[in-house]
């Protein structure tokens, strides 16, 4: 099975985001929120939400509806072992 090009790329920004806070001391905060999101535990408006505060970012308008359109295939190819996100679980429910 092929990964699709978004799926790889929203599996992307979620692993950059883990790295980039690699060296702060927000890096498990932000591990848990993408866990959260994964797990289906945060929608992606919370997610954003709590990274934008977290972060200190002006909002990133774009980046939710991409969320809710990938993020029902990232988890299935988490689950499949299709992809992987450094430190983050694949889901226990779909």
């Amino acid at each position: 099975m092929q990964i699709d090009a978004n799926v790889r790329k929203c599996v992307n920004f979620l692993q950059t985001l883990i790295i980039l806070t690699r060296r702060h001391n927000y890096q498990g905060n932000v591990k848990r929120l993408v866990q959260g999101l994964i797990d289906n535990e945060y929608d992606p408006e919370h997610f954003m939400l709590h990274i934008e505060t977290t972060l200190q970012q002006n909002p990133q308008p774009f980046v939710i509806p991409f969320l809710r359109r990938t993020l029902p295939k990232v988890r299935r190819a988490l689950a499949n072992r299709k992809m992987k996100i450094d430190g983050v679980r694949a889901p226990t429910q779909l």
